[in-house]
């Protein structure tokens, strides 16, 4: 209990110190572009000179007032909502296909290709990603299923530890079983980590934090069984970041 309200403090401190990092960014470039708006402001106006002998009948001057042209974003075209929707039901027809097929031959079904199906589910839906972002110019999808693709790489790992295809050492039964959830942990969260930093993603160096918290977790609990020393273990590895 006392690990898991740590690991929830963290993850909302973390939320509300990213949020107030994007205010901070945005109330300064309005700052800027209010600071601009007034240069600009102060190098068009010119001074006139006075002129004493102005005819009486001079016609009047009409200001003309300038209205500030608001540009409108784009909104999503009908074939960009037609092929996103193509996209996203093509995958869930895969999905299910594959699901169906787990279900009806589970018992009959090797758990190395269980574990392999999982793996195609992965490369689906990157492929998914891909399409969708550099053949389709979804975005939007394309971070979707850029998500749900990472998602799958725990789920392997759990299907790898559950169906002890490492052996019986590192399978769930085995005395190795807290061995492979911290090195398994630490892969996940190197990928998260890549991906966080090439892609400037702040949703997966969450996800990075929270499995390097679990591989520090599961690394402790496979030298010992007091948690005393496992919860001294976590605050270190909490205070050094």
């Amino acid at each position: 209990m006392y690990i898991l309200a740590i690991v929830i403090a963290l993850i909302i401190l973390i939320i509300k110190n990213d949020k107030l990092s994007k205010e901070n960014t945005l109330l300064r470039k309005k700052i800027k572009e209010l600071e601009n708006e007034e240069t600009t402001v102060k190098e068009e106006i010119i001074e006139e000179p006075i002129i004493e002998n102005e005819s009486i009948n001079a016609p009047p001057v009409i200001e003309k007032k300038i209205e500030p042209i608001i540009k409108k974003e784009p909104k999503h075209t009908e074939k960009e909502i037609k092929n996103s929707s193509i996209l996203i039901v093509g995958s869930f027809l895969i999905v299910l296909s594959a699901i169906l097929f787990l279900t009806t031959t589970w018992n009959i079904t090797h758990d190395l290709l269980k574990t392999f199906v999982l793996v195609i589910m992965l490369f689906v839906f990157l492929i998914a990603s891909y399409l969708a972002e550099n053949v389709l110019k979804i975005k939007q999808t394309a971070k979707a299923f850029h998500y749900i693709a990472l998602s799958y790489i725990p789920i392997i790992f759990g299907a790898i530890f559950t169906f002890g295809l490492f052996g019986d050492y590192l399978s769930y039964n085995g005395d190795g079983n807290y061995l492979f959830l911290a090195i398994s942990s630490i892969i996940v969260s190197i990928i998260y980590l890549v991906d966080a930093k090439k892609n400037n993603n702040s949703y997966t160096g969450y996800g990075c934090f929270i499995f390097m918290l679990l591989s520090t977790f599961f690394i402790g609990r496979s030298l010992t069984d007091n948690y005393n020393y496992i919860n001294l273990l976590i605050t270190i590895f909490v205070t050094g970041l």
